[in-house]
């Protein structure tokens, strides 16, 4: 199985692990209708890939002249403006308008001349309890974007057209720029309309992303292409469609899931700790959960390989507990069994640790379903303890959808 999964892991640990990327690469993107295309480029990356690159200059294309409408370049240190980080993300609009994401979470605007405007730093928009609740790290840059969806938005009204960019928090919370007057508008000035129609958008792109890959998956094992710039952000996009689907309770979109749940779509990550090894299906992770949340239970395979030992000598741990089994089975587990035990009576876990968490997750499926947790020692060795939480994690949006993992 782990021959299948496709080579993502040099993305995710990025990912993961933005906000302090060693490896500043460059950074394009087209605007959704393809005629602009900004590009974000270091000279120090002409040579081949290292380490801390700066000096990015930006660029927005004309893609049907080849021509660039204008450029910009990242401020130099003691050149009379603010310290500006390197880009993280970067976004064209139709209009020849850039947002920008420093790997700082510094939010900024290009206008059609390519200057600067309404910059300001993503954190200081969401509440404190929901940093609290949803975001990793308590100083600046936090973590808090995966499964994020970020797009520019046209709203019609009888006034005419306006444009904005729209971030949508995974958890629901949407930050709006209003392109036309350059500014981060304020919770209440974002109208009903502009909520309705973010929706309406956010709807139709899960069903588009969802239907692409879900006709891939019909022929192919492997729908998302590995280790290309194109294969990481199908990657990303369909990981989030999928969990939006769950989220937004799009019922329709059973039938992707379920095709897609099936297939090898692998954003796959590995940790190793002690003597262990972990390997993630998280695409299969975020279908399953997705799945529940609508209310069907997922077929039988989880989302989570361990193995034992290092190199040659690792010895994958497999089962093949029915989901039935791993019910009736969830309350032999006690304190002192081992892993191999453990997962000989209720299977290989949905979710693993990170970090310094030493707890497997097991959503349990059924008329009344739960989520067990089982803790084990600092070496893996012997669980320590077993809670069972009665109403299941997957019931509400939480840091674990963050975690799925993009």
């Amino acid at each position: 199985m782990r021959a299948c999964m496709a080579t993502l892991l040099g993305f995710l640990l990025l990912q993961a692990n933005s906000a302090r990327a060693d490896y500043n690469e460059d950074k394009t993107a087209d605007s959704p209708s393809g005629r602009f295309r900004i590009e974000a480029r270091s000279p120090d990356n002409a040579a081949g890939k290292r380490e801390d690159q700066g000096h990015f200059e930006y660029s927005m294309i004309d893609t049907t002249t080849g021509k660039a409408l204008w450029t910009r370049k990242q401020p130099e240190p003691g050149a009379g403006e603010d310290v500006e980080a390197v880009p993280e993300g970067v976004f064209a609009g139709d209009d020849g308008v850039a947002i920008v994401r420093t790997e700082e979470d510094e939010i900024f605007m290009l206008d059609t001349s390519g200057k600067k405007k309404t910059p300001f730093f993503i954190d200081e928009r969401f509440p404190l309890r929901e940093r609290a609740e949803f975001a990793e790290n308590s100083d600046r840059p936090i973590h808090w974007s995966g499964n994020s969806r970020w797009y520019f938005l046209n709203v019609k009204s009888d006034a005419g057209t306006a444009s904005y960019f729209v971030i949508r928090a995974y958890w629901g919370r949407r930050v709006v720029l209003d392109i036309s007057a350059g500014v981060v508008m304020e919770d209440e000035k974002v109208t009903a309309d502009i909520q309705a129609a973010a929706r309406e958008a956010e709807e139709a792109w899960v069903r588009e992303v969802l239907a692409r890959f879900a006709k891939k998956a019909e022929t192919s094992k492997y729908p998302v292409e590995s280790a290309t710039e194109q294969g990481n952000r199908d990657a990303k996009d369909l990981a989030c469609a999928i969990f939006l689907a769950g989220a937004m309770e799009l019922s329709t979109e059973i039938p992707a899931l379920k095709k897609l749940e099936k297939c090898h779509v692998h954003g796959s990550t590995g940790m190793g700790r002690h003597s262990l090894s972990f390997h993630d299906d998280q695409v299969r992770q975020a279908c399953q959960t997705a799945l529940r949340r609508l209310g069907k239970t997922p077929r039988q395979a989880t989302g989570v390989e361990v193995s034992v030992g290092k190199g040659a000598g690792s010895d994958e741990l497999k089962s093949e507990v029915s989901i039935k089994e791993r019910v009736s089975h969830a309350g032999e587990i006690e304190k002192g069994m081992t892993i191999q035990e453990t997962v000989k009576r209720i299977g290989l876990p949905d979710f693993h640790p990170w970090g310094g968490n030493n707890t497997f997750e097991y959503d349990m499926d059924g008329e009344a379903p739960f989520t067990l947790r089982v803790h084990f020692d600092d070496d893996f060795m012997k669980v320590t303890w077993v809670q069972r939480v009665e109403t299941p994690v997957w019931k509400k949006i939480s840091k674990r959808d963050k975690g799925m993992w993009w």
